[in-house]
């Protein structure tokens, strides 16, 4: 888990290091920005969720970000999981240009695949899904550290199927595997780092 973690961070830092900012002419615009940003949802947490999030801006009103998290044991009953969940957004910001406080919407696909370890075996759970956000961006410390809030559903399809027992001598669950769908909901609130403002957007 630290290692994939840390594998992510170093890869971002090569990235964003190759971007600079661009001086500001007199009327405070900039002609050159780096439109990354680096965030961390703070409820993943609470469930021993580690994750990291790359945005990158493709206008002063569209992004695109990729999520990464890592599942660690604990929030089953007794029992411990482990797997990985990796999402794709589309955002669309309102008001375009930069503001102290934006509202935003995001469809976005997600895949999770998690291994639980029960008293009878291991059970693995493949996850895909989609669905949609809405949230707002609140500006904290100067140009580069906001708070995002949001909330969403998801539509996923679970299939669930044991890949070891503990007891080869006792028959499988004849319900197992077996696929589900099922409606989500999705809550965040996540520290965000910027690295630039968006093209064209002012300095005040």
């Amino acid at each position: 888990m630290k290692k994939s973690l840390t594998l992510i961070l170093s890869i971002i830092i090569l990235i964003t290091s190759k971007y600079t900012y661009a001086q500001g002419d007199r009327f405070g615009t900039l002609q050159k920005v780096k439109p990354f940003a680096i965030k961390t949802n703070t409820l993943n947490y609470i469930f021993n969720t580690p994750n990291v999030y790359l945005e990158y801006s493709l206008s002063d009103r569209h992004s695109v970000q990729v999520c990464y998290a890592n599942f660690n044991q604990g929030w089953y009953i007794n029992s411990e999981n482990s797997g990985n969940m990796f999402t794709l957004e589309y955002r669309t910001y309102r008001p375009a240009r930069r503001s102290r406080n934006r509202l935003y919407y995001a469809p976005y696909v997600r895949f999770q695949n998690l291994f639980v370890d029960g008293d009878g075996g291991v059970l693995q759970i493949n996850q895909p899904g989609l669905g949609f956000l809405l949230g707002k961006e609140y500006r904290l410390v100067g140009d580069w550290l906001y708070l995002d809030a949001h909330l969403g559903i998801n539509y996923i399809r679970a299939k669930y199927k044991i890949i070891s027992q503990d007891n080869p001598n006792i028959a499988p669950n004849p319900q197992i595997p077996f696929t589900i769908y099922d409606l989500g909901a999705r809550v965040g609130l996540s520290l965000t780092y910027r690295l630039g403002a968006i093209n064209g957007s002012k300095t005040k």
